[in-house]
């Protein structure tokens, strides 16, 4: 089955917006259990980011909805990278980003890890 033009665009878009490289590979390697400590200085140092419950979340604000998709699109390409993958609810030109290790039940150095590149992602 071919692809629609559409499709084809969209993930050659998506390629461009996060190009391959190797500074993600073995994030989600450390899976070790995140200390108040080390919780309570990443809160500091990334804005935006609160911790709720075992998860930290982040609401990012565009001017547009096709400006917010395409940050998801950039955020699929980091989650892929990395193995490591949030929890995404768009609401029109917001995209509220959740992370989590599911399999640990708890945050990890991955979770950490992860967000600071996603922050990256936004100039």
């Amino acid at each position: 089955m071919e692809k629609s033009s559409a499709a084809i665009f969209r993930s050659q878009k998506a390629a461009c917006l996060f190009p391959e490289t190797s500074e993600t590979i073995g994030v989600m390697t450390n899976t070790n259990a995140v200390s108040p400590h080390e919780l309570a200085d990443f809160l500091e140092e990334c804005s935006g980011w609160d911790q709720r419950g075992s998860e930290i979340c982040k609401t990012f604000e565009f001017q547009t909805f096709l400006k917010a998709i395409d940050f998801v699109q950039a955020v699929a390409g980091v989650a892929e990278e990395a193995g490591h993958h949030p929890d995404i609810n768009i609401h029109y030109n917001k995209v509220i980003l959740n992370l989590t290790t599911h399999s640990k039940g708890r945050l990890t150095a991955a979770d950490i890890e992860v967000a600071r590149l996603l922050d990256k992602l936004i100039p």
